[in-house]
């Protein structure tokens, strides 16, 4: 992620959270502005994300993401179904 504020823009901040996986915010500089999430269960997520200018001021804006992992086809209700089915 970036933010448009570029005056003395290598000394913003972002906060970040995956609302569904973990309440709490993660801080983060400029140079380190990577959110990555591994292994997410199936369900319904919101990514957060707000930003602060060099002097640390928080926007008071906060950027959502809304994410859906999906189970895998042979992880479903369905497919369980047939597993029972067959056996």
């Amino acid at each position: 992620f970036s933010s448009t504020n570029y005056l003395k823009g290598a000394k913003n901040h972002f906060r970040y959270r995956l609302q569904g996986y973990h309440d709490n915010w993660i801080y983060t500089t400029q140079e380190n502005k990577i959110a990555s999430y591994a292994n997410l269960k199936p369900g319904n997520y919101v990514f957060h994300l707000e930003v602060a200018d060099h002097e640390g001021n928080w926007s008071g804006r906060t950027y959502t993401l809304p994410i859906a992992i999906i189970p895998a086809l042979w992880d479903t209700p369905w497919a369980y179904a047939i597993y029972v089915l067959i056996s």
